[in-house]
């Protein structure tokens, strides 16, 4: 996941509106609004606990009417044999029955969403949820890959969140994205084996957010990030001892060195996953070299 990198004070203007990230002094207090205040202390409950990725806490955390089912995901994978890095792929999903999630005062019914540089109009009206869970078993590693992410879509319906009020309440940080898209995002410290992120969808010329989306990741763990560098470092470090012994460039260099990097230290980070303890350890420093010693001059 690419990190956010934003300034300590910052004014961006939506609507019109001035939106702080500052700590304002003498701040009002914010208008009540149950419904959406609870979600959004909610959705950031289950981002920083790491609910998505077990189904029974996090049917007990929405306190819904929720069915899940799990099957082998239609996905081909290279064989192991071949070269592949991933074995089977299942995916769990959710059918969500009655709850509170749904059209409510509080809410903007019929929200009209612009599509960016187009006529289109989008209303959002129907608040509606949507959950996925992959687990994928690697070839070389005794761990899986997991990729979950729930998404409360037309939230609008439901409750009118703004970036001024996600940030006094949950501290989220506002950011423009692109295609006239911003958001504002919680990002909870990674755990030991994942990390999450959640957040808040903004679409240029509509007053509330349009979705929320929490996504849960084993690759923003600090084991498999730990594994991750440890193998780019000794692959790059492999790749560039070897064009430093073979100084020659060719059409093949580039081949050659990338071969020579994975023969000494593997095709992948997934079987020095395996060797990571299970501690709080953040990933070590390293400086990536794409193209050492100009092999693709």
């Amino acid at each position: 996941m690419a990190a956010l990198c934003f300034a300590c004070i910052a004014i961006v203007t939506w609507h019109g509106s001035a939106v702080s990230r500052s700590v304002v002094p003498d701040e009002k207090p914010l208008e009540p609004m149950p419904n959406g205040d609870s979600l959004a202390l909610l959705v950031k409950k289950i981002a920083k606990e790491g609910l998505l990725t077990d189904p029974v806490k996090l049917a007990s955390a929405l306190d819904m009417e929720v069915e899940f089912k799990t099957k082998v995901a239609d996905i081909r994978h290279t064989p192991c044999n071949e070269g592949g890095r991933q074995r089977q792929t299942t995916v769990t999903t959710a059918t969500f029955g009655a709850s509170w999630y749904r059209t409510t005062p509080e809410g903007v019914r019929d929200m009209k969403v612009h599509q960016f540089m187009s006529d289109k109009v989008y209303v959002a009206s129907t608040p509606r949820l949507s959950y996925d869970l992959y687990r994928t078993s690697l070839c070389n590693s005794a761990y899986e890959e997991v990729d979950a992410s729930l998404t409360f879509g037309d939230v609008s319906a439901y409750s009118c969140f703004t970036p001024e009020r996600l940030r006094r309440l949950i501290g989220t940080t506002y950011h423009l994205q692109h295609h006239g898209i911003a958001g504002s995002s919680y990002l909870p410290p990674p755990r030991v084996d994942d990390g999450a992120s959640l957040v808040f969808t903004f679409q240029m010329g509509a007053p509330c957010a349009v979705n929320v989306t929490i996504r849960q990741n084993t690759r923003d763990g600090l084991r498999h990030q730990r594994a991750f560098m440890k193998w780019r470092s000794c692959y790059d470090r492999a790749r560039l001892e070897y064009c430093t012994a073979h100084p020659g460039t060719d059409g093949d260099s580039k081949q050659r060195m990338d071969a020579h990097g994975r023969s000494v230290c593997g095709d992948g980070w997934d079987a020095y996953l395996d060797r990571e303890p299970f501690t709080d350890e953040p990933a070590p420093p390293y400086e990536v070299v794409d193209d050492p010693c100009g092999a693709e001059r």
